[in-house]
């Protein structure tokens, strides 16, 4: 007698839910510093704010982004931990970044990457031309929250995940023209150089 295996169904969300799950995450990061206050309404033009509360505050919105970043590095762990399961153990950073910019983007943005450039020492910019977790973010959010602020957590995904293959790195985000996200991937140099670019 044979055994047939069985594979468990696979569980997806709706994206839209995901996109208005960002935009909320964000807005509630970024406004919760401001102790449950309309975040339409603001104190910038009574100038009553001194140095100390300003610096304060961008601490703290410094922090709360962090917390963001931090929740999509925790999430790109778990997705690269799933997906590169049955894959071979990459050898140098650029098939890291390769395996990322086009398996894994495909699976996590359901596209791949549209331009990959490098510049041969540790250094990565991937371009989606038309990045959509960003697209309601970027037309209807009427808050003063830059497009910037949403990339925080897809940039937190992209890190863990390539942490989690072995590349210390930082990444960044830029959405100068959105839709149109680049991603900028910087690779820790370790001392010794052991990883191949």
């Amino acid at each position: 007698m044979s055994e047939k295996r069985v594979t468990p169904a696979r569980k997806e969300v709706m994206e839209s839910s995901l996109e208005l799950l960002l935009i909320e995450i964000v807005r509630w990061f970024v406004y919760g510093w401001k102790n449950g206050r309309d975040p339409q309404k603001t104190d910038a033009g009574n100038g009553s704010a001194d140095v100390d509360q300003i610096a304060g505050s961008l601490n703290r919105k410094l922090a709360l982004t962090n917390a963001v970043h931090g929740m999509g590095y925790d999430v790109g762990q778990r997705l690269i931990e799933r997906l590169s399961t049955d894959h071979l153990k990459m050898e140098t950073n650029l098939e890291v970044v390769k395996y990322i910019c086009k398996d894994f983007w495909e699976e996590t943005f359901k596209k791949q990457i549209d331009v990959l450039k490098t510049n041969n020492k540790g250094r990565f910019v991937l371009q989606d031309n038309n990045f959509r977790w960003i697209r309601k973010a970027s037309r209807n959010d009427p808050s003063q929250l830059k497009v910037e602020d949403f990339l925080t957590f897809p940039a937190g995904i992209v890190c863990g995940a390539m942490n989690r293959l072995g590349v210390d790195c930082t990444v960044s985000a830029d959405a100068a023209s959105a839709p149109m996200c680049i991603f900028t991937v910087e690779i820790a140099q370790p001392p010794n150089n052991s990883r191949q670019q």
